[in-house]
Protein backbone atom coordinates (compact mmCIF):
# COMPACT_ATOMS: atom_id res chain seq x y z
CA UNK A 1 0.00 0.00 0.00
CA UNK A 2 1.11 3.48 -0.80
CA UNK A 3 1.10 5.40 2.14
CA UNK A 4 1.05 8.54 0.65
CA UNK A 5 -2.30 8.72 -0.79
CA UNK A 6 -3.89 5.63 0.34
CA UNK A 7 -3.80 3.78 -3.11
CA UNK A 8 -2.11 0.74 -3.81
CA UNK A 9 0.69 -0.33 -6.74
CA UNK A 10 -2.22 -2.18 -8.95
CA UNK A 11 -4.07 1.20 -8.89
CA UNK A 12 -1.47 3.42 -9.40
CA UNK A 13 0.19 1.08 -12.66
CA UNK A 14 -4.02 0.90 -14.02
CA UNK A 15 -4.02 4.70 -13.86
CA UNK A 16 -0.79 5.02 -15.86
CA UNK A 17 -1.98 2.54 -18.34
CA UNK A 18 -4.61 5.04 -18.76
CA UNK A 19 -2.67 7.85 -18.95
CA UNK A 20 -0.65 6.39 -21.22
CA UNK A 21 -3.66 5.63 -23.55
CA UNK A 22 -4.77 8.98 -23.39
CA UNK A 23 -1.47 10.17 -24.63
CA UNK A 24 -1.30 7.95 -27.48
CA UNK A 25 -4.55 7.10 -28.68
CA UNK A 26 -7.56 9.30 -26.94
CA UNK A 27 -10.94 8.09 -25.98
CA UNK A 28 -10.71 4.92 -28.15
CA UNK A 29 -7.51 3.38 -26.65
CA UNK A 30 -8.68 4.11 -22.97
CA UNK A 31 -11.92 2.48 -23.74
CA UNK A 32 -10.22 -0.42 -24.88
CA UNK A 33 -8.70 -0.94 -21.43
CA UNK A 34 -11.62 -0.34 -19.73
CA UNK A 35 -13.11 -3.03 -22.44
CA UNK A 36 -10.81 -5.52 -21.28
CA UNK A 37 -11.49 -5.15 -17.76
CA UNK A 38 -15.26 -5.51 -18.18
CA UNK A 39 -15.63 -1.71 -17.70
CA UNK A 40 -14.37 -1.88 -14.77
CA UNK A 41 -13.03 1.35 -13.33
CA UNK A 42 -10.94 1.35 -10.38
CA UNK A 43 -13.08 4.67 -7.84
CA UNK A 44 -9.82 5.06 -6.16
CA UNK A 45 -8.24 6.25 -9.61
CA UNK A 46 -8.01 10.04 -8.33
CA UNK A 47 -5.91 8.65 -5.33
CA UNK A 48 -3.51 7.47 -7.64
CA UNK A 49 -3.63 10.71 -10.20
CA UNK A 50 -2.95 12.75 -6.55
CA UNK A 51 0.39 10.08 -6.31
CA UNK A 52 1.43 10.33 -9.50
CA UNK A 53 1.14 14.09 -9.82
CA UNK A 54 3.27 13.75 -6.48
CA UNK A 55 6.00 12.10 -8.37
CA UNK A 56 6.53 14.07 -10.98
CA UNK A 57 6.14 17.57 -8.84
CA UNK A 58 9.51 18.03 -9.67
CA UNK A 59 9.80 17.57 -13.21
CA UNK A 60 10.00 20.95 -15.62
CA UNK A 61 6.73 23.02 -15.43
CA UNK A 62 6.02 22.03 -19.18
CA UNK A 63 6.30 18.35 -18.49
CA UNK A 64 3.76 18.47 -15.13
CA UNK A 65 1.31 20.41 -17.21
CA UNK A 66 1.53 18.48 -20.08
CA UNK A 67 0.29 15.35 -17.07
CA UNK A 68 -2.36 17.87 -15.64
CA UNK A 69 -3.64 18.21 -19.36
CA UNK A 70 -3.90 14.51 -20.02
CA UNK A 71 -5.46 14.32 -16.35
CA UNK A 72 -8.42 16.51 -17.96
CA UNK A 73 -8.40 14.53 -20.89
CA UNK A 74 -8.41 11.26 -19.39
CA UNK A 75 -11.15 12.94 -17.18
CA UNK A 76 -13.30 13.73 -20.42
CA UNK A 77 -12.50 10.20 -21.79
CA UNK A 78 -14.04 8.73 -18.52
CA UNK A 79 -17.19 10.83 -18.08
CA UNK A 80 -18.16 10.18 -21.95
CA UNK A 81 -17.41 6.46 -21.60
CA UNK A 82 -20.25 4.95 -22.97
CA UNK A 83 -20.11 1.45 -20.82
CA UNK A 84 -19.51 0.19 -16.97
CA UNK A 85 -20.70 2.13 -14.15
CA UNK A 86 -21.72 5.77 -14.95
CA UNK A 87 -21.81 6.79 -11.04
CA UNK A 88 -18.29 5.35 -10.71
CA UNK A 89 -17.74 7.11 -14.19
CA UNK A 90 -18.86 10.43 -13.67
CA UNK A 91 -17.30 10.08 -9.80
CA UNK A 92 -13.95 9.32 -10.78
CA UNK A 93 -14.58 11.72 -13.83
CA UNK A 94 -15.17 14.73 -11.00
CA UNK A 95 -12.29 13.76 -8.60
CA UNK A 96 -9.71 13.86 -11.45
CA UNK A 97 -11.83 17.33 -12.36
CA UNK A 98 -11.20 18.64 -8.66
CA UNK A 99 -6.95 17.25 -8.93
CA UNK A 100 -6.55 19.47 -12.16
CA UNK A 101 -8.36 22.31 -10.89
CA UNK A 102 -5.89 22.27 -7.70
CA UNK A 103 -3.02 21.52 -10.23
CA UNK A 104 -3.85 24.65 -12.41
CA UNK A 105 -2.86 27.57 -11.25
CA UNK A 106 -6.13 30.11 -11.54
CA UNK A 107 -4.04 33.32 -11.58
CA UNK A 108 -1.30 31.91 -14.32
CA UNK A 109 -3.51 29.97 -16.26
CA UNK A 110 -7.32 31.75 -15.53
CA UNK A 111 -8.78 30.33 -19.22
CA UNK A 112 -7.80 26.73 -19.10
CA UNK A 113 -8.94 26.83 -14.95
CA UNK A 114 -12.30 28.08 -16.73
CA UNK A 115 -12.21 25.25 -19.14
CA UNK A 116 -11.92 22.89 -16.31
CA UNK A 117 -14.37 24.49 -14.23
CA UNK A 118 -16.71 24.07 -17.09
CA UNK A 119 -15.57 20.33 -17.76
CA UNK A 120 -16.48 19.77 -13.98
CA UNK A 121 -20.11 21.41 -13.99
CA UNK A 122 -20.96 18.98 -16.82
CA UNK A 123 -20.05 15.98 -15.06
CA UNK A 124 -22.09 17.37 -12.15
CA UNK A 125 -25.16 18.08 -14.74
CA UNK A 126 -24.78 14.74 -16.24
CA UNK A 127 -25.00 13.25 -12.67
CA UNK A 128 -28.10 14.78 -12.18
CA UNK A 129 -29.77 14.06 -15.50
CA UNK A 130 -29.32 10.61 -14.66
CA UNK A 131 -30.63 11.14 -11.14
CA UNK A 132 -28.14 10.93 -8.91
CA UNK A 133 -29.18 13.62 -6.57
CA UNK A 134 -30.54 16.21 -8.84
CA UNK A 135 -30.84 18.82 -7.05
CA UNK A 136 -27.47 18.46 -5.45
CA UNK A 137 -25.57 18.29 -8.57
CA UNK A 138 -27.51 20.61 -10.27
CA UNK A 139 -26.80 23.21 -8.22
CA UNK A 140 -23.11 22.02 -7.81
CA UNK A 141 -23.10 22.44 -11.77
CA UNK A 142 -24.49 25.97 -12.46
CA UNK A 143 -21.94 26.89 -9.11
CA UNK A 144 -18.97 25.66 -11.77
CA UNK A 145 -20.51 27.25 -14.39
CA UNK A 146 -21.12 31.01 -12.34
CA UNK A 147 -17.32 30.47 -11.03
CA UNK A 148 -15.80 29.40 -14.95
CA UNK A 149 -17.92 32.78 -16.37
CA UNK A 150 -15.57 35.04 -13.96
CA UNK A 151 -12.68 33.40 -15.53
CA UNK A 152 -13.62 33.69 -19.24
CA UNK A 153 -12.62 36.65 -21.19
CA UNK A 154 -14.96 36.91 -24.01
CA UNK A 155 -12.86 38.60 -26.48
CA UNK A 156 -10.33 36.26 -26.51
CA UNK A 157 -12.97 33.25 -25.82
CA UNK A 158 -16.43 33.89 -27.05
CA UNK A 159 -17.37 29.86 -27.70
CA UNK A 160 -16.33 28.64 -25.00
CA UNK A 161 -18.50 32.27 -22.68
CA UNK A 162 -21.45 30.97 -25.15
CA UNK A 163 -20.87 26.93 -24.32
CA UNK A 164 -21.09 28.04 -20.25
CA UNK A 165 -23.64 30.90 -20.52
CA UNK A 166 -25.79 28.20 -21.83
CA UNK A 167 -25.03 25.54 -19.87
Amino acid sequence: MNSQAGTNQETLAFFRALLQAEMEGGEAAVYQILDQRGGRLDPQLPQAAQTFLAMVSTAQPEMRDGIVKLIENLAISLRQYPRGRWQVNLTVAIGLYHLVLEARPRETVPDKYAQTLTNLGVAYQTQAELGEQPSVNLQKAVNCYREALKFFRPQLLPVECLKTARA
